[in-house]
């Protein structure tokens, strides 16, 4: 009974250093920068494209969607009488909206 536990132990010591010479782990130290111990880290840079993409789907998400200046251009004109609709020009709409649906 002594025999197996003592060869349990040595199988589970045997485990643990094995573990700690695994290539896992020598791959890790070899991504380490020398002498500082810590792990190097990759670096991106974008092209002059990617920035400005970057930029106009910032300025996208940001937005609201809404021209503002025209909703108060309308609302100007409501309030003092000055807007005109145009009921063939809303009529058309209409149709085409209703069609693509």
């Amino acid at each position: 009974m002594i025999d197996r536990v003592n060869n349990l132990i040595q199988g589970q010591n045997q485990l643990q250093n094995d573990r700690r010479n695994s290539p896992a782990d020598s791959n890790r130290a070899s991504q380490e920068s020398p002498g500082s111990g810590r792990p190097e880290t990759d670096q991106v840079s974008l092209s002059e494209s990617g920035r400005q993409m970057q930029s106009l789907e910032q300025r996208v998400a940001e937005s609201t969607g809404v021209d503002q200046e025209r909703v108060a251009a309308l609302r100007d004109a409501i309030e003092r009488g000055d807007y005109e609709a145009d009921a063939s020009r809303i009529a058309d709409a209409l149709i085409r909206d209703s069609r693509e649906l």
